[in-house]
């Protein structure tokens, strides 16, 4: 399995096409059985995904937002509010030739590393049909609770004394 190196870096207003195209790859299963044509799929992804992002900003304001580079070139997106009690993964999308390649893992081990030397929790909402949950699982997280489409999931810190 190739494991790229990565290195996160805050989005500059040059990375917004990077950004709506991240979100538009997690849309494309649902739109495609929409049947319809690619023009009003690229316009509702668009106001879709500007609806999401002003979300964001709405409900975590303190998110830090990063996107996810490897050898220099961006490649997906990692948003994490780290201002309460628990850290909560906002967003994490990976462009699709970068699934599967451990990129994943190793950014939610390193949140994971983090979440336990500080006692906390993570936390995150994620469709209920999405690959990503084995990941979720593999790596530690309950579901929490489940309100179609989502399911809320947390992993909590290890003891102390496994840190």
């Amino acid at each position: 399995m190739d494991r790229p190196f990565f290195e996160l870096r805050p989005p500059l207003p040059e990375d917004a096409a990077l950004l709506l195209t991240l979100y538009a790859h997690t849309r494309e299963e649902e739109l495609s059985a929409w049947g319809w044509p690619p023009l009003q799929q690229q316009a509702f992804v668009a106001m879709q995904h500007r609806v999401r992002e002003a979300s964001f900003r709405a409900s975590r304001p303190q998110a830090q937002d990063r996107l996810v580079c490897v050898e220099g070139k961006p490649v997906g997106r990692w948003l994490i509010d780290r201002s309460g009690a628990a850290l909560h993964v906002v967003d994490v999308a990976l462009l699709p030739a970068q699934r599967g390649r451990g990129l994943g893992t190793r950014l939610l081990r390193g949140l994971s590393a983090e979440a336990d030397r500080e006692g906390r929790a993570i936390t995150l909402e994620v469709l209920e049909n999405s690959p990503a949950i084995r990941l979720y699982l593999r790596l530690g997280f309950k579901v929490r609770s489940h309100q179609t489409p989502y399911l809320a999931m947390t992993r909590d810190p290890l003891p102390p004394w496994e840190v």
